[in-house]
């Protein structure tokens, strides 16, 4: 198979949640335009509309449910709101795990893992590291 380069613009935010999420960002962007090039017929196309159809009754019920619950924000501010969760529940497991252990955290926080998840919620890995901290005494 021939290959090309090219180059694509994207939010840098974006690129920094893909990166987390996906190994090989290449592939997942080849294996994306193939499928969307690879119907040439309305026929073809009724086929994989009705194939995702309860994929997008699914997806319609969540945001119903977001709504509902009164979540507006756009998906960047949910992701965001999504990381934040996460690092708190890790947090606290390894908190009632390890006890209150400064430099264990700190070696926690600068993983290259949550180096990017700060990155994303764009805080300083300290200064998020001493809310955490903060946060689970006061809970």
């Amino acid at each position: 198979m021939d290959k090309i380069r090219t180059t694509l613009y994207i939010d840098r935010r974006l690129m920094d949640l893909v990166k987390l999420e996906v190994d090989n960002v290449s592939n997942t962007m080849e294996t994306l335009l193939t499928k969307y090039v690879s119907a040439n017929s309305t026929e073809q196309l009724d086929k994989k509309i009705e194939g995702h159809q309860s994929a997008i009754d699914v997806l319609k019920q969540k945001k119903h449910d977001l709504l509902q619950r009164g979540i507006k924000e756009d998906k960047i501010q949910g992701i965001t709101i999504d990381i934040e969760a996460e690092l708190k529940e890790v947090y606290r497991k390894r908190r009632e795990q390890l006890g209150d252990n400064l430099l264990a955290d700190e070696q926690w926080i600068t993983s290259p893992k949550n180096l990017s998840k700060c990155k994303i919620l764009e805080r300083e890995p300290f200064e998020l590291l001493y809310d955490l901290r903060d946060w689970y005494d006061k809970r």
